[in-house]
């Protein structure tokens, strides 16, 4: 998987960066944030040591930008601020593993076919056997 440097979320473009720097949230040291007014996700390359927790956090903070785009607040719907975290986790996990799975859905028609030449029915052949 490939995590750009730009990402489009609805009508908005998001920056993503990583920073050797520690991404401190609420006194507890983070993975990632979305910043939804500056329309940026943030990695911190610095405590993610490996590609699969990198894609990962990365799938989480989407999820947060795709909330934040659709105006989805899970807080405002009574959840605890751990209870949307768990929410967003799973379906940042979720899309991480769809992502993985299904690859071929992100090609081109055309990239497709190329990947995938189409079986020409050689019906002439069939009637001799």
């Amino acid at each position: 998987m490939i995590i750009p440097d730009q990402i489009r979320v609805g009508s908005t473009f998001y920056t993503v960066r990583a920073q050797a720097t520690p991404i401190v949230n609420n006194g507890l040291q983070c993975y990632g944030y979305c910043d939804p007014n500056k329309h940026e996700i943030v990695l911190d390359g610095g405590l993610i040591s490996d590609e699969q927790t990198m894609e990962q956090t990365f799938c989480h903070e989407l999820i947060h930008a795709m909330m934040f785009e659709r105006k989805i607040n899970l807080e405002a719907w009574g959840l605890t601020n751990a209870q949307m975290e768990h929410v967003v986790d799973s379906l940042g996990i979720s899309l991480h593993q769809i992502l993985l799975d299904n690859a071929d859905m992100a090609l081109s028609p055309e990239e497709y076919d190329k990947k995938y030449p189409p079986v020409e029915d050689n019906k002439e052949e069939k009637v001799n056997e």
